[in-house]
């Protein structure tokens, strides 16, 4: 997705080896900082694949963060790589350790989806088409992840698993419903994850455990064989200690991503070189950002707000023109999301709706939800989906003359596990909270990346993210890299 000039400056080596790298002592790195740097070359895939061992083994949160590791069989399948004849290109997965969210099938194993193990769950009799893209890939499947219940929560909390937290706190949500994915990066127990985003599940997670996540244009990534939550709004996505890993998890998972085809059309401020089919980096005085004000900056918590506005302060200094700007249909976006977002998800698990024995046992965030969904006329479903076409072509015109528009990727920091446990109003705040500005790009239908923005040593993480077109995806990760070059000397 970049020309090789830009590639250079990504990172500290070409993309295609960046991803076979593991970082050592990430746990301890995550309460200071940020993903970006500081990674350590294996000498075999057998060495990087141990690396990850080693952070799963010496991290019980690492260890939450899976719900069937698979490291003795990730062990035989990177014996078996190295001992394959080197190829040249070798494939762009090669080797890399990936943590998979059980939200996807996996040929041999039970799909729970968050829900409790103890369900009768036939295995899967083939891989989704996203896992067997990253197979083919040469990845290394690590295990499988945490997850909320159904998916349906963003606060990462499940009740019938051991709890992960954030890296940055004992104790502190991990943010959801991809929890385990992003704490399975942020732990080093993996290299890049998969997870899936409805209303904000990748990039919630992302900001709270201090990763880098990414959700493309929903209907980019084929979703067969994934676990439907809302399927106008669900995508598969990324989690990654920095945008050129993202790219290259892109480049596998939606291989047509080609302007010949039509799928990514660039528009005049968008820099594309046809014969390396790569966007290039742009120089942050030629980005225009909006950054979003109003509803979406209302309630932020003192930590948050520092990261943002120093962010944005950098950005600035940067080169960049960084101007704010209002959404005058903020509250509508909001309640076609509601209406949406609950009617898919409650028909989804229609059977569980439809079971009062099983419904009382599933957590009550997500029960709640599920009653609700179910109790909406399809009159107001009808309405929500055509407000959401309107508001889509709304927001392309206000955001005509922009490259980018960034806003908090949550409002406040991750709260305490045992308090929202405790508290019943505090766990509806977490709810609320944690995906209020997340959902605004599912609605939209926009790819968008959540950047770490916190200041090494900071006390609580924060997000930053970075918002794009409709199948704009490789120019959003373009920007984002530059974007991203800023926020790390932070």
């Amino acid at each position: 997705l970049h020309s090789s000039r830009s590639r250079r400056c990504m990172s500290t080596s070409n993309p295609t080896h960046h991803l076979r790298r593991a970082k050592v002592h990430w746990r301890a790195r995550a309460r200071v900082h940020r993903c970006g740097s500081t990674m350590t070359t294996y000498a075999s895939i057998a060495d990087n694949l141990e690396a990850c061992r080693q952070a799963y083994a010496n991290s019980t949160n690492a260890q939450k963060a899976f719900t069937v590791p698979l490291f003795d069989e990730a062990a035989q399948h990177a014996e078996r790589l190295d001992a394959t004849p080197a190829t040249r290109p070798a494939p762009a997965l090669w080797g890399v350790p990936i943590a998979v969210k059980d939200i996807f099938d996996m040929h041999g194993h039970r799909t729970f989806n968050g829900r409790q193990s103890t369900r009768t769950v036939e295995p899967a009799e083939s891989d989704a088409a996203v896992v067997s893209a990253i197979r083919r890939a040469g990845a290394v499947i690590v295990g499988r992840t945490h997850q909320t219940e159904m998916a349906f929560s963003a606060t990462g909390y499940n009740p019938h698993y051991p709890q992960p937290h954030s890296p940055f706190g004992k104790g502190l949500m991990p943010g959801g419903s991809s929890s385990g994915s992003a704490v399975a990066v942020a732990e080093g127990a993996a290299t890049v994850a998969l997870g899936t985003d409805t209303g904000g599940s990748i990039r919630v997670p992302a900001a709270w455990c201090g990763v880098v996540g990414f959700k493309p244009t929903s209907g980019l990534i084929s979703l067969e064989g994934v676990v439907p939550l809302a399927p106008s709004l669900d995508t598969c996505g990324f989690f990654a200690r920095n945008v050129a890993d993202c790219a290259r998890m892109l480049s596998v998972c939606a291989p047509h991503l080609d302007t010949a085809e039509g799928t990514m059309k660039p528009t005049p401020r968008d820099v594309w070189d046809s014969e390396s089919k790569s966007w290039a980096i742009p120089s942050p005085q030629n980005l225009r950002i909006a950054c979003l004000e109003g509803t979406l900056t209302n309630d932020m918590d003192a930590p948050t707000e520092a990261s943002y506005r120093a962010a944005l302060d950098a950005m600035r200094g940067a080169g960049m023109s960084v101007e704010p700007l209002e959404l005058p249909f903020f509250d509508e976006i909001m309640e076609a999301m509601r209406v949406i977002f609950y009617v898919e998800g409650a028909h989804s698990n229609l059977a569980i709706a439809r079971d009062a024995e099983e419904l009382a046992q599933v957590d009550e965030t997500v029960r709640l939800r599920i009653v609700d969904g179910s109790a909406i006329p399809a009159t107001e479903y009808v309405t929500a989906l055509r407000t959401r076409a309107r508001l889509q072509t709304a927001m392309s015109e206000l955001t005509a003359n922009v490259d980018a528009i960034v806003l908090p990727s949550v409002p406040v920091a991750p709260p305490d596990v045992a308090k929202c446990e405790s508290d019943p109003n505090a766990m509806a705040t977490a709810a609320r909270m944690s995906s209020r500005n997340t959902r605004l790009s599912n609605v939209l239908n926009v790819p968008a990346i959540s950047l770490p923005c916190h200041k090494v040593g900071a006390e609580f993480p924060a997000g930053l993210t970075v918002m794009g077109r409709t199948r704009g995806d490789g120019a959003l990760l373009a920007r984002a890299t530059a974007i991203e070059r800023v926020l790390l000397a932070l």
